[in-house]
């Protein structure tokens, strides 16, 4: 098994998994800065993220839509700084950039999916994440989204590469395997295992199934952003990271996530309040 990884590794496209590892190393020391510096700080990092997935986003579905960028990318930019308010100020924004986001489809014949789907999905991801920072212990929780996401996808990865066999969904994405998939679930487990060490109050047992379950919805994300590259023939979101292609290409199993987690948050609140333990302790 150990030959079959180094050969999937060297004859990996774009670098494989040699230029994934370099430019994870290159980020992950500012990713977890900014995560702990938290506030302004982290908010504003987030809003450039999301502006960039933003226009990605557009230039899946066309390139020509420069008047979209915009748009979204001020959109992205206000949903951001409103939930750095709070969460009134977000979701009443979010609801408010939903409309707006349509009305302007409307009234200068934008095909919806650009402005208003871009908002819709990334302006919920965009909230999500910011917010669920805000919470009392809010970086144990998005600490734990970013290190299950990305254990997902390297395991996947690795998985795949390593086993083959059985494609996962071979029409929208030939190269995912169920063992991909397996190994995926396996690594967000084993981060479930090691985080109940460090957050209090919490069962090992939780956060391993809670772990794998956010694998699966990870790759229901990737699937879901490899389905809109295959229906508008596009291979990759962007080229601004070696290795893994666009910022969408490397967040599409983030954003899915951190959109689950924070709708799971709001529904735990009512009977645990808006804190990282609603989600994190059951």
């Amino acid at each position: 098994m150990n030959q079959q990884v180094v050969q999937a590794v060297s004859s990996s496209p774009k670098g494989g998994l040699k230029s994934r590892f370099i430019t994870a190393i290159l980020a992950l020391p500012i990713v977890l800065i900014i995560l702990w510096q938290g506030g302004l700080t982290f908010t504003a990092f987030i809003a450039i993220v999301c502006v960039i997935m933003g226009v990605e986003w557009i230039n899946i579905i066309s390139k020509e839509a420069k008047l979209a960028q915009i748009l979204l990318s001020s959109l992205l930019v206000l949903i951001a700084l409103a939930s750095h308010e709070g969460f009134g100020a977000g979701l009443g924004f979010y609801i408010f950039g939903l409309l707006i986001s349509i009305g302007l489809s409307l009234l200068l014949g934008l095909q919806l999916s650009l402005l208003g789907g871009g908002f819709a999905y990334i302006g919920a991801a965009t909230l999500s994440i910011i917010l669920l920072r805000s919470l009392d212990n809010g970086i144990w929780l998005v600490l734990f989204v970013f290190w299950v996401v990305w254990a997902t996808d390297v395991m996947a990865y690795v998985f795949g590469k390593a086993i083959g066999g059985a494609k996962l969904a071979p029409v929208i994405s030939p190269n995912k395997t169920w063992a991909g998939l397996a190994g995926g679930i396996i690594g967000a487990a084993i981060i479930g295992a090691v985080m109940s060490f460090f957050i209090p109050n919490t069962s090992a047992i939780y956060l391993i199934v809670f772990g794998g379950i956010l694998a699966v919805i990870s790759q229901i994300g990737d699937l879901f952003e490899s389905s809109l590259k295959r229906k508008y023939d596009v291979k990759d979101s962007g080229g601004i990271l070696p290795g893994h292609g666009g910022m969408l290409d490397r967040l599409d199993g983030m954003l899915a996530v951190a959109i689950t987690v924070f709708l799971l948050l709001i529904a735990r609140s009512f009977d645990k309040g808006l804190t990282a333990n609603a989600v994190l302790v059951w």
